[in-house]
């Protein structure tokens, strides 16, 4: 497949995936700072329901148009690997603008791919958006710079396990009311950003670890 061929045949994807929902207008979190929270807050976080399929995983929303999950993707990744099993920590890129579904349907070709690497493609693309990159092209050529040709990026994006995926993470950010970025979904119950902690990414930390923890109480 060559390089034209496989744009296009992603194009369908990109077009389907911003069809699929009415994108809200993602706003980004706010930069850290060492404000406290409020002592008169009461919860601060959402409780969004209770999603089975989810009961034991952390979502990161993420944009990689959002500089905010440029500085915090990484660190909170570790985090999640500390997590007690069965928990599993899960980075889901949004869809909505052109450049957000190239983005995010590049990713979940490579988690197709390779799913160990996607930590090298996450780095990159954040960088293309602090290089100030609007060519929705670059993201494919990450994944060709990494090694995978035309024809295996074009097989990975088109496979049916890709569309399921893709399915999926649009519904998680409806499921999740997910209208700004960063934002954690966790145990398909409770939802949280940088918002309600006033930008203090530390406290967020450790708010991600008080919810953890009341959902394994409640289960």
């Amino acid at each position: 497949m060559n390089r034209r061929s496989f744009l296009l045949a992603g194009g369908t994807f990109f077009l389907s995936a911003a069809a699929a929902v009415a994108a809200p207008e993602f706003r980004l979190g706010k930069e850290p700072d060492t404000n406290a929270i409020d002592n008169k807050m009461i919860n601060p976080y959402q409780t969004v329901g209770n999603y089975k399929d989810d009961h034991h995983r952390v979502f990161m929303f993420i944009s990689f148009d959002c500089p905010y999950c440029a500085e915090s993707w990484y660190g909170y990744g570790k985090w999640g690997r500390t997590l007690p099993d069965p928990f599993k920590f899960v980075y889901v890129p949004l869809f909505g603008s052109q450049r957000m579904n190239t983005a995010a349907v590049t990713f979940y070709a490579l988690r197709e791919l390779a799913p160990h690497r996607l930590p090298e493609y996450m780095r990159q693309a954040f960088t293309l958006t602090a290089s100030g990159h609007h060519d929705t092209t670059q993201y494919s050529a990450i994944l060709r710079k990494m090694g995978f040709t035309d024809e295996q990026i074009g097989k990975a994006i088109k496979s049916s396990i890709t569309e399921k995926r893709i399915n999926r993470a649009i519904r998680l950010s409806k499921n999740y009311r997910v209208d700004k970025t960063p934002t954690f979904g966790v145990a398909g119950r409770y939802a949280t950003h940088p918002g309600y902690t006033n930008g203090n990414y530390v406290m967020l930390k450790d708010l991600l670890n008080t919810l953890v923890t009341k959902a394994i109480e409640n289960t």
